[in-house]
């Protein structure tokens, strides 16, 4: 490797800055002063020094940002000031930003020249954490919170996965919430918002996986810590670690009287889903109508880590599936394929099983008519639910 490009890639400066300090005597290689740019080193072998100070070599660099609104997340831009702007010429060299955020959006953008991180982090199927930090115009309630965390059809073929939404605060005209959410579609968080009828008006990125923000000023940088590296190395792998653990060690368990105020705390997270559990005194007659299935073993659960994540009720006598739950966080783990895959078996296969769920151009009913229709269920007749347009979907024998 050449002398010059060894300094270069440690960013000491430009390549015409790196050159005249060789020249000026300012480099020695195995206590040898170089002053020939030219000059082949070995990289993991010789001792090369900078003005006095040995020098290890560094081809990843990896930089945290405090983006500002008003500048654009690309490396070059003919119109507008860009996030490489505001770092020093000697480092920019080769740096890209991770993902991005919008013009108006600020917050954490992570820079680097490491195209495998860089990819591990943006792959859809990584699921990586970005938490945001989002004020809204408009109003909140808890069916609109529970909707972001099921998730919402923003016009996409498919809804957004599930999220986590922490309410901060409200006022008069509006809400503050933070958000996590675990893909990175186009304006992702501000279709999300609009899809409950609310309107972003600040936006700004708190964290990506492990990273975190802090208190670095708007429009500042620094090096990330070898810590920070190693740990935004191994976040994918041990989020993928941590699914693949939720996917296998989740039985499918009978429902006990013990267990109705866990089933009933996931029943009242997801309550605006289900017409007739809109009042106090409902959620406590299905509590109840809970109890009676439990005792005839036509109630089934999931736990994981001793909490319930899903819940199913089938009717023997009626060869039906009742209802159906899955937690938010849990929902593209398989739960509902194996809540239904053990009520099926209890039931008789050699009649027709039916189920009712939403109607097709109800939002609420894409997640629930995919899966029973992977099951070979079909459509069938319109009905009405507690007032509610529902539709049923029959399985043949």
């Amino acid at each position: 490797m050449r002398l010059d490009k060894f300094l270069c890639d440690l960013q000491i400066g430009s390549r015409s800055s790196v050159k005249e300090a060789i020249k000026n005597g300012m480099i020695t290689v195995n206590g040898i002063c170089i002053k020939m740019p030219n000059f082949k080193v070995d990289k993991d072998h010789d001792c090369i020094t900078y003005k006095g100070e040995q020098l290890t070599y560094q081809s990843l660099y990896y930089y945290i940002l405090h983006k500002p609104a008003g500048i654009v997340t690309a490396t070059k831009d003919c119109h507008d000031k860009t996030v490489m702007d505001l770092l020093p010429q000697a480092i920019r060299k080769d740096l890209f930003p991770v993902g991005r955020l919008d013009k108006d959006t600020e917050g954490l953008l992570l820079l680097t020249n490491d195209g495998m991180l860089c990819h591990n982090l943006l792959s859809p199927k990584k699921h990586i954490e970005k938490t945001y930090y989002v004020e809204c115009t408009g109003s909140i309630n808890s069916d609109k919170l529970s909707q972001l965390e099921l998730g919402v059809d923003i016009g996409d073929d498919k809804p957004t996965l599930p999220a986590r939404v922490k309410l901060l605060s409200t006022h008069d005209t509006g809400y503050i919430v933070e958000l996590t959410i675990t893909e990175g579609r186009f304006h992702q968080v501000k279709r999300m918002i609009a899809a409950i009828e609310g309107c972003v008006s600040y936006l700004k990125r708190l964290s990506i996986g492990p990273l975190i923000l802090g208190d670095l000023p708007k429009g500042a940088y620094r090096p990330l810590t070898n810590t920070e590296v190693d740990c935004l190395k191994n976040y994918p792998v041990i989020i993928q670690q941590e699914r693949k653990r939720s996917n296998y060690t989740m039985d499918v368990l009978f429902g006990i009287p013990s267990d109705i105020e866990q089933w009933m705390k996931l029943v009242k997270r997801v309550s605006w889903n289900f017409p007739g559990l809109e009042t106090e005194e409902s959620i406590e007659e299905h509590s109840q109508t809970v109890l009676e299935f439990m005792s005839k073993k036509q109630a089934l659960c999931i736990k994981y880590n001793h909490e319930i994540v899903g819940v199913l009720l089938f009717s023997r006598s009626h060869n039906m599936i009742c209802c159906l739950a899955v937690s938010p966080e849990y929902r593209c783990h398989g739960i509902g394929s194996a809540l239904l895959t053990k009520a099926l078996s209890e039931l008789d296969r050699s009649k027709s099983i039916c189920v009712s769920t939403f109607r097709e151009n109800d939002k609420k009913g894409i997640a629930p008519r995919k899966l029973y229709k992977k099951f070979g269920f079909k459509e069938a007749e319109l009905i009405k639910e507690f007032g509610y347009p529902n539709q049923k979907f029959i399985l043949y024998p």
